[in-house]
């Protein structure tokens, strides 16, 4: 039932699709699952910042990373979230830890971009959205990319 819930928020990530009978069935097992610390931290983080507390959100988002480092999807949100105000060491240290096991999701690695041009490092920016950019097959962000790529390339 853990893993079941997991499938759930992982299909609330960008970039990560799922079915929906596949996604009924996981709801139903989430039901019935156990509560899980990591879960309870991560849902009332989403919760949070759908309500507009992003100081709240992080907090919890950080919870749910402590509770367990290999949650991809509180690694995710707490990396975005943390890049979208003044934490970007934070933020880079979160989507590296996510990049370190999903080197290939191309959301994360577009935040990775987006985070080492916040930083100034147009070099990195460009290297995470080339990755991004010539993934094969080529995943629905991909375009993101390229046009992210084109833009930076323009600028410079």
């Amino acid at each position: 039932a853990h893993e079941a819930w997991l499938v759930i928020s992982a299909s609330t990530l960008p970039g990560f699709a799922a079915n929906g009978e596949a996604l009924s069935g996981a709801a139903r097992a989430a039901v019935a699952a156990p509560s899980h610390p990591e879960i309870a931290w991560l849902e009332a983080a989403m919760a949070a910042e759908r309500a507009g507390n992003k100081e709240r959100a992080l907090f919890l988002f950080d919870k749910a990373v402590t509770t367990n480092g290999a949650n991809l999807a509180a690694r995710y949100h707490n990396a975005r979230l943390l890049s979208q105000g003044t934490n970007i060491a934070a933020a880079s240290l979160q989507i590296s830890a996510v990049l370190n096991t999903a080197p290939r999701w191309v959301p994360a690695l577009l935040l990775s971009g987006d985070i080492e041009r916040t930083k100034g490092d147009s070099e990195r920016a460009l290297t995470r959205y080339r990755e991004a950019a010539e993934m094969t097959p080529p995943a629905p962000m991909s375009m993101v990319a390229k046009w992210r790529l084109s833009e930076l390339t323009r600028q410079q």
